[in-house]
């Protein structure tokens, strides 16, 4: 005798999220107003480059991984203010 379990109703909720827009902000320097140029200076980075030598005997890059041991400091190009507060 087989039993037959009651089927049970199965309700979705769907649920609009209100849609966010990331605005951002043009960056300048608070010290001399630039809003063109920055720079990046990563302190103990390892760059591992793989190279394969070609027949005529060049080395081409395959594949190429870094290794970031330190901190990531940004600055302005035309006064070279360290700019690292800004980028967070």
């Amino acid at each position: 005798m087989k039993e037959t379990l009651p089927t049970r109703k199965i309700h979705q909720i769907k649920v609009k999220k209100p849609l966010y827009f990331s605005h951002r902000e043009k960056l300048s320097c608070p010290y001399c107003g630039n809003s063109e140029e920055f720079y990046e200076i990563i302190e103990n980075a390892n760059f591992y480059i793989h190279y394969i030598q070609t027949s005529e005997g060049t080395l081409e890059p395959i594949e190429e991984e870094a290794e970031l041991m330190g901190p990531i400091k940004f600055f302005c190009a035309s006064c070279h203010s360290d700019l690292s507060f800004l980028k967070k």
